[in-house]
């Protein structure tokens, strides 16, 4: 069910909009503080493999920490990747695993404040509407440089300040998540500790 929930994610998203959209509606305002539960479809451009799992997305802005966590599957050659991007600002450090070894883990030093996980919204554009499991959703793009492109859709009926879809797309990667949980509490500290194999050994730094 995972697989035929997650895989339409990029079909509903990346199509083109062969009508004129309607009248813009509000945008979205999302927290920055926020747990959610996600799907995930992962593409990588240059293995040209499409991956599936879940996981979770954590933000405490105010703590100035953030967590991105999931387990990722490409069952016709039985493959894992195992992603994990822990921001810790309050210890001006950022703590990466993107491997079929969870223990191979990368740092590297921050400063500043930890970005608004939805920062994006306030300068994307209206996509129109799309159709995703029988429900219509408004979606929003902004267009970065170096062919960067994020995108958020919520329900075009509900109105609510509360993501469906996300998609994230960079030269060498994109990922399409759909919210499956969404709340705007705050996570729990231990929720941002980092993990042993990014402790012993020391990570290398990228």
């Amino acid at each position: 069910m995972l697989l035929l929930s997650v895989a339409v994610l990029s079909l509903v998203i990346a199509g083109s909009l062969s009508q004129p959209p309607p009248p813009e509606p509000t945008k979205p305002v999302l927290p920055a503080t926020f747990e959610a539960e996600v799907g995930v479809e992962y593409h990588e451009e240059e293995s040209q493999g499409v991956q599936f799992g879940d996981g979770y997305l954590l933000s405490d802005y105010e703590g100035n920490m953030a967590k991105e966590y999931y387990n990722l599957t490409e069952h016709e050659v039985s493959r894992f990747r195992h992603v994990m991007y822990l921001q810790r600002y309050d210890m001006e450090r950022v703590y990466e695993v993107n491997s079929q070894e969870p223990t191979d883990c990368h740092s590297h030093n921050v400063t500043g404040h930890l970005p608004d996980f939805w920062g994006f919204v306030k300068d994307a554009d209206y996509a129109g509407q799309r159709t995703f499991h029988e429900r219509q959703l408004d979606c929003w793009v902004q267009r970065l440089s170096f062919g960067v492109e994020l995108e958020v859709c919520t329900d075009a009926e509900e109105q609510e300040n509360r993501p469906i879809l996300f998609r994230r797309h960079t030269p060498e990667i994109e990922v399409f998540m759909e919210f499956r949980t969404f709340n705007s509490t705050q996570p729990t500290a231990s929720s941002f500790v980092v993990p042993p194999e990014c402790q012993e050994p020391s990570p290398t730094d990228l």
